[in-house]
C-alpha cells in the first residue's frame, strides 16, 4: 500500500496482457462474491447522482495550493515520506516535519516537509479556505515509508509511532487550536489494514482511513465492526484500471458500506488516464444511482479534469471542433467546460456545449 496502486491493475499495465486483465477480473469477482452484500437493507442511498468533483493528488509541492484553492480544491493529498533507518528513524519529525514527496527522497532534493503543510493550514491569508461554514476540507495523508533496517522491522517499532504521531498531531493541534473545519484522511501507511501496521488501528481516533479494494480486509467493505477496526475505513479509494473494471464489479455490489445513508465521505477514483476512461467510470458511476458524491483524484489541472469530465453538459471530449468545422481550433472553454469558444479560419465561433447551437461571434483580421 506504501508504493500506492492496484496490484492487481498494476501488474496489467505493465504486462499490456488481456489475460492478465481476466484473471484480475476473476481475482476481483470471488473478492466481491467474499465481502457480504450490501443492499437496501443496509440503508443504500438511491436517487439522483451525487456531485462530481475532485482530489488533487500527490500536491506535494506547496507553491501550487494558493492556485489551487482558488480554483476551488476542497480535497488534496500529499504524501509524507518516512525513511527509516537503524537508530535514526524519527530524527528530527517532530521538528521539522517529514518531506513531502511521492517516491524515497534523493539527497540534496530540497522538498517542501509536513510542518510547512502546518503552516499553510495555519496562514491567515488562507484561512477562509480552511475554515469554510459550508463544506469541509479534505486532507488525505498519505504516509510512505522506506523501511531501511537491518531486519525490515521498522514499521511499529519506537521510532516509527513516535515519527508517525508526531506527523498526525501536530496537524490535528493546528485543526483544533484555529477551528478549522479540515477533516484529515488516514492514507497509505497510516491506515489500519492487517499486523504490519497493528500498532495504528486504533489511533488517533475518530479520523477516518481509505480503503482500497483487493488491499484491505475484506469484511470492512460492508461492516463497521470496531473490534476489527473495520469502522476506521470510512473512504472507498477505487484505483483506476485500464478497462475500469474494479470500478465496476465495486458498484454491483452498490458500494458496499460506503454508499449507505449513515456515509459521510464521497466515493474516490483514482488517476483515470484518459476522457473516454472518465466517460466510462461516470457512466458506471450515474447508472448504480447512487447519490453518494464521487471525487476522481487527479494529478491534472482540475479545471481541465472537469472539462473532460462534464458529460452533464453534454461535453466530455478534449477535442472540441464543431463536425461541420475539421479545422476547427479551440480557443476557450468555460471552466464547467459548458460554452466552447473556438475559430475556423478568420471567423470566432461560440457554442453551449458540444451538441449546442452554433453562434458567429467575430470575423478576425490579419
Amino acid at each position: 500500500r506504501a508504493a500506492g496502486g492496484c496490484r492487481c491493475a498494476a501488474a496489467a499495465a505493465r504486462a499490456g496482457a488481456m489475460t492478465t486483465l481476466l484473471t484480475c477480473s476473476v481475482v476481483l469477482t470471488i473478492w466481491l462474491a467474499a465481502a457480504t452484500t450490501t443492499t437496501a437493507a443496509a440503508g443504500a442511498a438511491a436517487g439522483a447522482p451525487g456531485r462530481v468533483s475532485w482530489q488533487a493528488h500527490s500536491v506535494n509541492d506547496l507553491r501550487e495550493w494558493p492556485q489551487l484553492l482558488l480554483k476551488g480544491m476542497r480535497s488534496a493529498k500529499v504524501d509524507p515520506h518516512l525513511v527509516l533507518r537503524d537508530g535514526d528513524a524519527a530524527r528530527g519529525a517532530a521538528t521539522v516535519g517529514l518531506p513531502l514527496t511521492h517516491d524515497a527522497p534523493v539527497a540534496g532534493v530540497r522538498y517542501n516537509t509536513s510542518a510547512e503543510l502546518n503552516d499553510v493550514l495555519g496562514d491567515a491569508a488562507l484561512r477562509g479556505y480552511f475554515n469554510a461554514s459550508t463544506s469541509a476540507f479534505r486532507l488525505a495523508l498519505c504516509l510512505k515509508v522506506d523501511d531501511r533496517t537491518a531486519h525490515g522491522d521498522g514499521y511499529c517499532s519506537d521510532a516509527f509511532v513516535r515519527a508517525v504521531d508526531a506527523l498526525v498531531d501536530t496537524l490535528r493541534d493546528t485543526v483544533h487550536t484555529l477551528r478549522l473545519n479540515v477533516r484529515i484522511v488516514l492514507d497509505g501507511s497510516l491506515v489500519p489494514a492487517g499486523q504490519q501496521y497493528a500498532c495504528v488501528a486504533e489511533r488517533w481516533r475518530p479520523l477516518n482511513a481509505t480503503y482500497i479494494p483487493l488491499e484491505d480486509p475484506i469484511g470492512a467493505f460492508a461492516s463497521n465492526d470496531p473490534t476489527r477496526a473495520y469502522d476506521r475505513f470510512q473512504v472507498l479509494n477505487v484505483p483506476a484500471d485500464p478497462l475500469g473494471e474494479l470500478w465496476r464489479l465495486v458498484a454491483k455490489r452498490h458500494y458496499g458500506k460506503f454508499a449507505a445513508r449513515a456515509a459521510t465521505e464521497p466515493l474516490q477514483i483514482w488517476e483515470p488516464s484518459s476522457a473516454p476512461l472518465i466517460h466510462a467510470l461516470l457512466a458506471t458511476y450515474d447508472a448504480s444511482g447512487t447519490a453518494r458524491a464521487l471525487d476522481f483524484a487527479t494529478n491534472d489541472d482540475p479545471v481541465q479534469f472537469m472539462v473532460y469530465a462534464n458529460h452533464s453538459a453534454a461535453y466530455g471530449s478534449v477535442d472540441v471542433r464543431a463536425p461541420q468545422r475539421p479545422h476547427a481550433r479551440p480557443l476557450a472553454v468555460s471552466s464547467d467546460g459548458a460554452v466552447l469558444v473556438y475559430a475556423d479560419g478568420a471567423d470566432v465561433y461560440c457554442r453551449a456545449g458540444a451538441l449546442g447551437a452554433e453562434q458567429r461571434l467575430a470575423t478576425t483580421t490579419a
